[in-house]
C-alpha cells in the first residue's frame, strides 16, 4: 500500500483533537496516557471524560462513575463557544449511549479526522464494565473509522470471531485484516500479533488495496508485558498522524516509542500494577514537529483537499481568518507537479548522475539492488548515506526529474543532488538516510545552520552553473530514505526551508 498521509500539517498551527475516554485517577491509561503524548506531538488536547475511575481495572480495588449523562451538556457548551475540532480520538466508553456522543461529534465536525482505538479487552477476554450491548455499539464505530487500531481481542469481537489467540500466520491475518476492513474502516492498524520469535508484528492496511497490500511492522519484544502499552500506541499513533506523518510510519514511530517506554517501565517502582511509564520518552513525539513540512501537497485518504477539509479557513488563497489562533494554511500547495510521495522500492533501472565519487554504487545497478544492499547487515554507516543518495537521486529520475549534479562540493558543505524538476525548477535535495528512529527522523539533522550553508552552497552553484540553465524557479527540498523491515520508503518534503 503507498503510505498515505491524513493530516496536512502547518507547522505554525496547533491541530485540535478531540480525546473521548476516560479518566484514571492513578494507572497509566486512556486521558492520563492520551493528554501528555498528544500534547507532546504538539495537539492541543481536548478530553472528552466517558468515565471517573479511581485506578484501572487491573487493580483489585476500584470506583467507577459513569459520566453519560452529562456530556451532552459538556458537548452544547462547546458548540456555544464555537469550538473546533481537526481530530476525534476515541477509546473507552463507559456506557453502550456514549456511542452516540462520538457520532453526534462526527456530525457536527464532518471534516474532523476519526481516529478509533476500540478498547474492549485483550489478552481474550473483555474488560469488566463492557457489556454486549456495548461491544456491539462499538462495533459500529467503524464504519466511516479513518483508523481502525484494534488489538487482536478487540478485532475478534468487531468481527464476530472467536480470539484466534496472538500466534496468526499471514493468511490469518489476511482474513483478520480483511474482515475489518469490510465493516467501512479506511485504514486498519491491527496491533499485537507474537509469533514466538521475540518479535511483536503490527499490520497496517488500507481500504484502497485491502490484506494484500499491507505494511507489516517488526519491532524487539521486551521479556515482560505492562498495562496501558495500547493506549500509550494509540496516542502516539495519532500524535504522529497530526504531525503530517504517513500512517505506517506513524505506527512505526508508536511502536518504538512504546518499546522505549516499557524499557524505562522496568526500573519504576509497582510497574506490575501501575503500567507503562513513558515521561522520559516524551522528547521521541516532540520531535516529530522539528523541521516539519512546510504547506507540503500530500495524498489525504478520502481525497477532500485542505479547502473541504478546513472550510472556514479557505475563503480565499492564503487568508487569515480566525484571528485569535494566528496561522494561516494555504487552499492549494505552493507548488505545482507532484511534491510529496512515500514509496517503496520497485523494479527499476538506475541510470545517469553518477560520477566517480558516488563509490557506493556499482554500474547498472537497480533500484531494488541499491535497496537490498541498503537493508543488509554488512554496510557501513557511510555506505549508507551514499547508497541513499543514489536510491533518491534514481527515485526523482524515475519521476522524469533529470539530475544536473551529485555531492558537489565548495566552501560550504555539499549539495547532495541539484536537480531540474519535471515542472523546469532547479531543485537542491538533501538527502539524509535512516535505518532506524532511534535517534529521531531524518529530516532532523537539517538544522538551521545546514540549511544556512545549503543556501550559501546554492548561490554559489547558480554563479558557476546556473547562468546557462532555463530554469522556472528554484527551491530546497528534503528527501528522507528510511530502511525498516526489509523496505525502503522514500519521503520528500518540498520546500522544506
Amino acid at each position: 500500500m503507498d503510505d498515505a498521509i491524513l493530516f496536512d500539517r502547518d507547522p505554525r498551527y496547533i491541530p485540535r483533537m478531540a480525546a473521548v475516554h476516560d479518566m484514571c485517577g492513578y494507572g497509566k491509561c486512556s486521558l492520563t496516557a492520551a493528554i501528555p503524548i498528544l500534547s507532546a506531538a504538539g495537539c492541543d488536547v481536548c478530553p472528552v471524560p466517558t468515565a471517573l475511575f479511581s485506578a484501572h481495572t487491573r487493580y483489585a480495588v476500584y470506583t467507577f462513575h459513569d459520566t453519560t449523562d452529562i456530556l451532552d451538556g459538556y458537548l452544547d457548551a462547546w458548540r456555544k463557544e464555537n469550538v473546533e475540532l481537526d481530530g476525534v480520538y476515541s477509546g473507552f466508553l463507559g456506557s453502550a449511549q456514549q456511542v452516540a456522543i462520538i457520532k453526534r461529534l462526527y456530525a457536527e465536525y464532518p471534516h474532523a479526522l476519526r481516529l478509533v482505538d476500540p478498547v474492549m479487552g485483550d489478552g481474550g477476554h473483555t474488560y469488566p464494565t463492557y457489556t454486549p450491548e456495548l461491544c456491539e455499539a462499538m462495533r459500529t464505530l467503524a464504519d466511516g473509522a479513518d483508523v481502525l487500531m484494534p488489538n487482536l481481542t478487540e478485532a475478534a469481537i468487531l468481527t464476530g470471531r472467536e480470539y484466534p489467540g496472538q500466534d496468526l500466520d499471514d493468511a490469518q491475518v489476511g482474513e483478520i485484516v480483511d474482515a475489518l476492513l469490510a465493516l467501512g474502516a479506511r485504514n486498519v492498524v491491527l496491533k499485537g500479533i507474537d509469533r514466538g520469535d521475540g518479535k511483536i508484528r503490527n499490520i497496517v492496511a488500507s481500504a484502497t488495496t485491502g490484506a494484500a497490500g499491507r505494511h507489516e511492522l517488526v519491532h524487539d519484544k521486551l521479556p515482560f508485558m505492562t498495562h496501558g502499552t495500547g493506549d500509550a500506541f494509540a496516542s502516539a499513533l495519532c500524535g504522529a498522524v497530526m504531525a503530517g506523518r504517513p500512517l505506517a510510519e506513524s505506527a512505526h514511530i508508536a511502536g518504538e516509542f512504546v518499546r522505549h517506554a516499557m524499557e524505562h517501565t522496568q526500573s519504576q517502582p509497582h510497574h506490575e500494577e501501575r503500567g507503562v511509564s513513558f515521561e522520559l520518552d516524551l522528547d521521541e513525539m516532540t520531535r516529530l514537529m522539528r523541521l516539519a513540512p512546510r504547506f507540503a501537497c500530500r495524498t489525504i485518504v478520502d481525497s477532500r483537499d485542505l479547502s473541504t477539509r478546513y472550510p472556514r479557513h479557505a475563503r480565499r488563497r492564503g487568508s487569515r481568518p480566525h484571528r485569535p489562533y494566528g496561522w494561516r494554511i494555504r487552499a492549494r500547495p505552493r507548488h505545482s507537479g507532484p511534491m510529496i510521495d512515500t514509496s517503496t522500492v520497485q523494479q527499476s533501472r538506475f541510470v545517469g548522475g553518477r560520477s566517480d565519487e558516488h563509490s557506493g554504487e556499482q554500474p547498472g545497478e537497480t533500484m531494488e539492488s541499491i535497496a537490498a544492499r541498503l537493508c543488509g547487515r554488512e554496510v557501513s554507516s557511510r555506505q549508507v548515506g551514499t547508497l541513499g543518495e543514489s536510491y533518491a537521486a534514481a527515485w526523482l529520475e524515475r519521476r522524469g526529474w533529470r539530475i544536473l549534479d551529485r555531492n558537489w562540493h565548495c566552501r560550504y558543505g555539499e549539495l547532495d543532488i541539484v536537480a531540474l524538476s519535471a515542472d523546469g525548477q532547479i531543485v537542491f535535495v538533501e538527502v539524509k538516510t535512516r535505518r532506524g528512529s532511534r535517534f529521531g527522523t531524518p529530516q532532523e539533522a537539517v538544522t538551521p545552520s545546514k540549511q544556512a550553508n545549503l543556501r550559501r552552497a546554492a548561490l554559489q552553484w547558480l554563479e558557476e552553473s546556473g547562468p546557462r540553465l532555463r530554469r522556472n524557479g528554484m527551491r530546497f527540498d528534503v528527501v528522507t530514505v528510511t530502511v525498516h523491515d526489509g523496505q525502503v520508503a522514500v519521503h520528500c518534503i518540498p520546500g522544506a526551508f
